[in-house]
């Protein structure tokens, strides 16, 4: 069943899952990954870099914070150095505090290149 624009909610810039919408449905309509996420993710995702001190929690590599410049680093060094939360059950709805780790973008590749994932193609590409 195809669902047309106009039956989405829409949330800030993202759009929701259609009215009435199981994860399922949205999965099988090819829902992009911002509508499974809530509305605070952002709120969310700053709390567990700040847990983290700006480190991965797997490489230990310093990340770079918001407040950090970084106009004399290149785009690909910027890109290594951006700190991303990753869903360990690889569910984005699920976003238990013991389910995120912060992660740089080389291990958060990692992670979901070794994995079949929700991560659709170049989403996590480092350039």
């Amino acid at each position: 069943m195809a669902v047309k624009n106009r039956d989405r909610i829409k949330v800030g810039t993202q759009r929701a899952r259609p009215r009435g919408g199981s994860q399922r449905e949205c999965r099988l309509q090819r829902c992009s990954l911002g509508e499974r996420y809530p509305q605070n993710w952002n709120e969310i995702a700053q709390a567990i870099k700040e847990k983290s001190g700006w480190r991965c929690t797997k490489c230990g590599l310093q990340c770079l914070r918001p407040s950090d410049d970084a106009s004399q680093l290149s785009r690909s060094e910027k890109a290594a150095r951006m700190l991303t939360v990753h869903h360990q059950n690889y569910i984005p709805e699920d976003n238990r505090l013991e389910n995120l780790r912060a992660l740089c973008s080389a291990c958060h590749l990692a992670y979901h290149t070794r994995r079949r994932s929700n991560v659709s193609p170049g989403q996590l590409s480092l350039f």
